[in-house]
């Protein structure tokens, strides 16, 4: 393939030297970014495709719906939610999954500012995570306790009916 070379003088001190290569190479990336970004924004999901994806119920999606957490268009009867509303899901069920509320979830999401460097954000979730994860832990111990009581009285049980039932067997014996 034969490269052109193309030379554009920019002022009286720059001239640009391009191939042809590099003219289409970068036109072919500029139109695939163009696209991308026009075809994003375009695309939507209909709540059985979100329901499907994430493993709840439309009737999930509809309750997040009533509560303003996500705001599908409508085509008729139809539900179209846009990329925004599937991240919105996804970020509440990853939230609720860590154990944390739907307010707490929706809370941590509305503080996302693109156009900032989210420290707030992040500040609270790790506030949050640490929360939950000291909660978790004492659960855990509590729950080792209760075990550890139960393996007490079942082995005071099974010692009272090893006495007994020797008891019984030395009565039989005489």
């Amino acid at each position: 393939m034969e490269r052109k070379r193309y030379t554009q003088q920019i002022n009286p001190t720059i001239t640009l030297t391009f191939t042809s290569t590099l003219i289409w190479t970068t036109l072919g990336l500029i139109t695939r970014i163009a696209g991308a970004r026009n075809q994003v924004p375009n695309k939507t999901y209909t709540i059985s495709e979100l329901a499907r994806e994430f493993g709840i119920t439309t009737r999930t999606i509809r309750f997040y719906e009533e509560k303003g957490l996500v705001h599908p268009q409508r085509e008729g009867q139809k539900r179209l939610y846009s990329p925004a509303d599937r991240v919105r899901i996804k970020l509440i069920l990853r939230g609720k999954r860590i154990g944390m509320t739907l307010q707490e979830c929706v809370d941590l999401i509305d503080m996302y500012e693109p156009r900032r460097n989210n420290a707030r954000q992040l500040h609270s979730l790790i506030s949050a995570v640490t929360e939950r994860r000291a909660t978790l832990q004492q659960r855990r111990k509590d729950i080792d306790d209760m075990l550890a009581g139960l393996d007490e009285v079942q082995e005071l049980c099974e010692q009272a009916l090893g006495k007994r039932h020797n008891k019984i067997a030395g009565t039989k014996a005489k």
